[in-house]
């Protein structure tokens, strides 16, 4: 199926329709054959478009809050957003490839440490001693 994946743009077939040799125009990288560049352009465009969404969302949370928390998280946010930025730049032939990787999967790793890192730190359901003073009282009372 992508018999040339990986390797420069070969000839299109001349039976293939206008509009995959109308794509051979599209300004891409070397390993990207034109058959499929529209199709990725648009996957990166979508995903650029909903990660900066999350990112503006994220944004306006921490504004509202203004916690490390939410901090946290738009710091997340904004590394996808800068994934998707270099996806696209990947795509178009502007960001090498070892740049795209290196770039591209640190943002990966960052997004994944913030959320186990906001995970480890949040201190979850704990009984504080106030609790269990109102509790014994009640049981106390209870029994009387």
């Amino acid at each position: 199926m992508f018999r040339y994946v990986g390797t420069r743009n070969p000839p299109l077939d001349p039976r293939q329709s206008e509009a995959i040799a109308d794509a051979s125009a599209l300004p891409v990288g070397d390993w990207l054959p034109p058959s499929i560049a529209p199709l990725l352009f648009a996957i990166v465009a979508f995903a650029a478009v909903g990660t900066l969404t999350l990112f503006i969302v994220g944004l306006i949370g921490y504004a509202r809050r203004s916690t490390f928390r939410y901090r946290v998280l738009t710091v997340a946010l904004g590394a996808l957003v800068v994934r998707s930025i270099v996806g696209a730049g990947t795509t178009f032939g502007l960001v090498p490839m070892v740049v795209h990787h290196l770039v591209g999967h640190g943002a990966d790793l960052l997004v994944a440490w913030l959320l186990l890192y906001l995970l480890y730190c949040e201190r979850g359901t704990t009984v504080r001693e106030a609790d269990i003073d109102a509790a014994t009282e009640l049981e106390m009372k209870r029994d009387e």
